[in-house]
């Protein structure tokens, strides 16, 4: 048995294909690969940087997560606060059977001596409910969320999962791809990895939202190529008048 890891409750399967939500970098909402060394700090933890710590004493956000920069200064590497970029977690919720957080990202402010504040808008990441809200972690089981309905992202989710449950399964929900020439090597390539004799890890990086228009909605399921880390699939999935929903389109793009 493979366990589905963004989504446990919903099945087993006993495909060669292990599914998993990785969270974002930490140093952008805009990438998709975790770096080393990420750490996240909790309300009341006994060893954090200062700043942090002086922040979660000020704020409602229940947890800050850090990085290293990628181009750290040689002031930074000095002072270790500003090696790394931090982001602010607001607490897990749950509601209607999704576990959600939203993570905002945080400057450094001088004023008062160094602080951090929130500089943007935020991040929603969600998680299908199980027995309870799992923590948010590093590597994460919540999957990066853009302009989707938690009732939304159930239900892509849970189309993904039948549809990895087997091949044959597999091949049925992808019948549309498979006669497109346009797409079908990249779907024979997929359908090897995921039923492989070797397991090969597939992680959901990211669900937005597409184009649609009244009747119908597009959802994007950005996952990643695990022969090749410059690259990442796009499955897209269409909601056709509310809840039928149906794979639509399979690319592989440059991540």
């Amino acid at each position: 048995m493979v366990r589905i890891s963004a989504f446990t409750s919903l099945c087993e399967i006993s495909a060669h294909a292990v599914l998993v939500a990785c969270c974002l970098s930490c140093t952008s909402f805009s990438s998709e690969a975790a770096l080393p060394h990420c750490a996240i700090y909790f309300r009341g933890d006994s060893l954090m940087p200062n700043s942090v710590g002086k922040y979660l004493s000020g704020s409602h956000d229940a947890f800050v997560e850090g990085c290293p920069r990628v181009n750290s200064s040689i002031e930074s590497r000095i002072d270790e606060s500003l090696a790394y970029s931090y982001f602010g977690g607001t607490a897990v919720d749950h509601v209607n059977g999704i576990c959600s957080y939203v993570l905002y990202p945080l400057k450094e402010s001088a004023e008062g001596g160094l602080n951090l504040v929130r500089n943007g808008s935020g991040q929603e990441f969600m998680h299908v409910y199980q027995a309870a809200c799992p923590p948010p972690s590093i590597p994460s089981t919540y999957v990066a969320t853009t302009e989707i309905s938690a009732d939304d992202f159930q239900d892509v989710m849970k189309l993904w999962s039948k549809s990895i449950l087997s091949q044959s399964a597999f091949e049925n929900a992808f019948s549309q791809i498979a006669s497109d020439p346009n797409s079908r090597d990249t779907y024979i390539r997929l359908r090897r990895q995921l039923f492989a004799p070797s397991p090969r890890t597939i992680s959901i990086q990211r669900i937005y939202s597409g184009s649609g228009a009244m009747l119908w909605r597009r959802f994007n399921v950005k996952m990643n190529d695990p022969e090749d880390a410059s690259a990442s699939y796009v499955v897209t999935v269409s909601a056709f008048f509310g809840h039928f929903l149906k794979i639509t389109r399979l690319v592989r793009v440059l991540s």
